[in-house]
């Protein structure tokens, strides 16, 4: 276990249920905030994680107007994959008072 910048700990182990991250993982995605933290930098990383996932949910919407129903099931596989990162980008939009960006991004993980 070691103590983050901000004074949690880190056991390496999910840290809530919908996280279910191996405990490596995790121990790497808290170092790696720790650094963030330490350089005063977690707004701009989440700013730009939540411009990556708005740039890949315009793109999968595209996409998936123009395929046809029953055609990209392992596109579906992928973005289920990658609703963590979807709902952390909502979160972030929402405690950043962009509630048009929680509905962009609600719209294109559908």
């Amino acid at each position: 276990m070691y103590r983050t910048a901000d004074g949690g700990n880190c056991t390496g182990r999910p840290s809530d249920a919908r996280n279910m991250s191996p405990g490596l993982l995790e121990t790497v995605r808290l170092y790696a905030l720790d650094q963030l933290i330490a350089a005063n930098e977690v707004k701009a990383a989440r700013d730009k994680h939540l411009e990556w996932i708005l740039t890949v949910a315009g793109l999968t919407t595209a996409r998936d107007r123009l395929s046809e129903p029953g055609d990209n099931w392992q596109d579906e596989i992928d973005r289920l994959a990658e609703m963590d990162n979807i709902v952390a980008a909502m979160e972030w939009a929402d405690e950043t008072s962009n509630p048009d960006v929680v509905l962009e991004l609600f719209r294109g993980s559908m």
